[in-house]
C-alpha cells in the first residue's frame, strides 16, 4: 500500500487554514493510506476528519533527540511521499535527520517543502506577507508532485460540526470572541469594546454569545455584565462545538484567535479585528473575514467597528 505523511502542527488557526491542502492531497493520492503528524491537542479532529485514514501525535517539542526519534517514526512508516506543511525550522530538522539516517540508500521518502535538497522543493514564500493557503498551494502545484493535476479546493468542513453535540442558541445569535492566545495582549480589542457590541447586537434581536478559552473564566462574564440575554460559553466549547456555532450565527467578531478563524471558515460572516500585531497575510485568510484594522486595537473605536458590523449586518445572505 503507497503511505503518505503530511505534517502539520501549530496552533488552532494554522490548522484550519491547512485543511484545503490537506484535501487536495487527498484527492490526489484516493487509495492511499494518509497519516497525519499533528499536535496532541489537535488529534481529536483528525481522528474523524475524512481525508486522513491515522493520526501519529506522538511530536514532543524539547524531547532530547526528537528529530532523530521522528526522523526514524517516518521510516518505520514506509512513507513514499511527506507532505510538509508545517515548514518550520523544526520540520527542517526532521528533513536533515531523515537524510542522514537514509545517507547512502538508493530508497528514502520523497519530500514536499521549502527545504534545500528536497526531492520536490516547495517555494520558499514569506509567512509574514503570503497567507498560509497560498503557501500551501503553491507548494502542492508544484509540478513533480501528483497534487499538480488536483484543482485548489474549498472544502466542505460540515463534518466538524456534525461532531458537535452542543445545543445550539434557539434564537439569532452573534458570536463575540474576544480573547487571543497567552502572551497576544496586543492582539486582543479591549474587552469594553465588546460589552457595548453585545448591548448592541441584543438590540438587532441578536443573543450575544461570548466564546473563550479556560484560561480565562471571567472573560464571559465581564463582556456579558449588562447583557439581559447573552450567553458565557467561555471555557465550554470544544473545537467541534465552536464549528457547529460558526455555521448557523448570524455574525462573528473576533480578534486574531484560532476560534475566529474556525468560525470564518465555517460560514459565518465575520468581522477580524487586527493590528500590527499580525502579519499582513494574516489579515483575511478566509473570504467570510472582513478585515478591520488599526494600528493597535486599542485605539479602535466603537464607532469603528459598530460601523463596520452594520454593514455587514445588512448585506444580504448569500442564496
Amino acid at each position: 500500500m503507497n503511505r503518505i505523511l503530511i505534517i502539520k502542527l501549530g496552533a488552532v488557526g494554522d490548522i484550519i487554514m491547512a485543511l484545503p491542502a490537506i484535501r487536495r492531497i487527498r484527492l490526489a493520492h484516493p487509495d492511499a493510506e494518509i497519516t497525519i503528524l499533528t499536535s496532541r491537542p489537535f488529534a481529536s479532529l483528525f481522528e474523524v476528519c475524512p481525508d486522513v485514514d491515522r493520526v501519529d501525535s506522538s511530536a514532543r517539542s524539547g524531547r532530547k533527540f526528537e528529530s532523530l526519534w521522528l526522523a526514524r517514526r517516518v521510516l518505520e512508516g514506509g512513507f513514499s511521499l511527506v507532505y510538509d506543511l508545517q515548514a518550520s525550522a523544526g520540520t527542517r530538522r526532521l528533513f536533515l535527520a531523515l537524510r542522514l539516517l537514509t545517507f547512502g540508500r538508493k530508497q528514502r521518502p520523497r519530500w514536499s517543502g521549502p527545504f534545500r535538497g528536497a526531492s520536490d522543493p516547495a517555494p520558499d514564500l514569506d509567512r509574514s506577507a503570503v497567507r498560509a493557503q497560498d503557501r500551501h498551494a503553491a507548494q502542492l502545484d508544484v509540478p513533480s508532485l501528483p497534487t499538480a493535476g488536483v484543482d485548489r479546493q474549498t472544502p466542505d468542513l460540515r463534518w466538524l460540526a456534525d461532531q458537535s453535540t452542543f445545543a445550539l442558541p434557539g434564537s439569532p445569535y452573534a458570536l463575540l470572541i474576544p480573547g487571543a492566545s497567552p502572551g497576544g495582549a496586543a492582539k486582543r480589542w479591549p474587552e469594553a469594546g465588546y460589552a457595548a457590541l453585545a448591548a448592541a447586537l441584543e438590540s438587532r434581536g441578536l443573543v450575544p454569545v461570548v466564546l473563550g478559552g479556560s484560561d480565562d473564566p471571567e472573560l464571559g462574564r465581564r463582556v456579558l455584565a449588562a447583557s439581559r440575554a447573552g450567553l458565557d460559553l467561555v471555557g465550554k466549547t470544544s473545537l467541534f462545538d465552536i464549528a457547529a456555532l460558526g455555521a448557523s450565527a448570524e455574525v462573528a467578531i473576533g480578534n486574531d484567535t484560532g476560534p475566529t478563524h474556525l468560525a470564518a471558515s465555517m460560514g459565518a460572516p465575520t468581522l477580524f479585528l487586527v493590528s500590527d500585531a499580525s502579519a499582513s497575510a494574516l489579515r483575511a485568510p478566509f473570504e467570510t473575514i472582513t478585515p478591520l484594522y488599526a494600528p493597535r486595537l486599542d485605539a479602535l473605536s466603537v464607532d469603528a467597528v459598530m460601523e463596520a458590523l452594520g454593514r455587514i449586518l445588512e448585506e444580504p445572505s448569500p442564496p
